[in-house]
């Protein structure tokens, strides 16, 4: 993520807003959450933190990256196909929550314009946001659902590696061939998560430009009470 993309466009008018809520005017403290207005708090968790959440999901994402891109384990008691499938689950799983709150921050983004302007063609603009962003992770979704609700993660192609592991434990030979299928299947998660990243970091700086474009110019009407103007 760059400082010119969508989402770090989006992510520097979040951190200016929230820095205008929690900080004391004229200081550099932070105020106290009873200091807070209510509405301004309530205000708060819907705009910043459920954004804070969305980032985090994408910064979790990166890291499941990070530990499949790394040097395999050389602990003993952590099969090489556990390594792996444990950390692609975890990816399958942080997608799916992505997805979810995406589709949630856009729909509480949606009713606070609604309520702030006469465009009769807010929600439209919206519902057809939120069905581009199912439409796209919809593959990656449902591989999470048939995790979750039916089996434990499960890959063909790892399941050379999954029966030279558990051999592996009580005969070197396929001790060796596990290290080998091993460094095959990352090759292709590998080149698949990347792909995927390409694909995924496109449709989230769409997504948070046209949240830019839909919310700044009624960011005054959309927030009551509210003094920041994003720059």
């Amino acid at each position: 993520m760059g400082k010119n993309t969508g989402i770090e466009r989006y992510a520097h008018l979040m951190a200016d807003w929230a820095s205008s809520v929690i900080v004391a005017p004229g200081t550099n403290k932070f105020r106290d959450a009873e200091d807070v207005p209510l509405q301004a708090r309530k205000q708060f968790d819907d705009v910043f933190l459920r954004f804070s959440a969305i980032y985090t999901c994408i910064e979790n994402l990166d890291l499941c990256m990070k530990f499949i891109q790394a040097r395999r384990p050389r602990r003993k008691d952590i099969r090489l196909d556990q390594y792996l499938s444990y950390h692609i689950a975890a990816y399958i799983q942080e997608m799916y929550i992505l997805s979810e709150r995406l589709e949630q921050y856009a729909t509480l983004m949606m009713r606070r314009k609604k309520r702030s302007t006469s465009d009769a063609e807010v929600k439209k603009r919206f519902d057809a946001l939120i069905a581009r962003m199912r439409k796209a992770l919809n593959n990656i979704v449902h591989a999470r659902g048939s995790h979750v609700h039916d089996r434990p993660f499960d890959d063909q192609s790892l399941e050379p590696l999954s029966t030279y592991a558990l051999l592996g434990q009580f005969n070197q030979k396929f001790s060796d061939l596990a290290a080998r299928e091993y460094r095959i299947s990352k090759r292709v998660w590998v080149a698949r998560l990347t792909a995927n990243k390409v694909e995924l970091d496109k449709l989230v700086d769409l997504y948070f430009d046209f949240m830019h474009a839909e919310l700044v110019p009624s960011w005054a009407e959309m927030l009551p009470n509210n003094s920041f103007k994003p720059k």
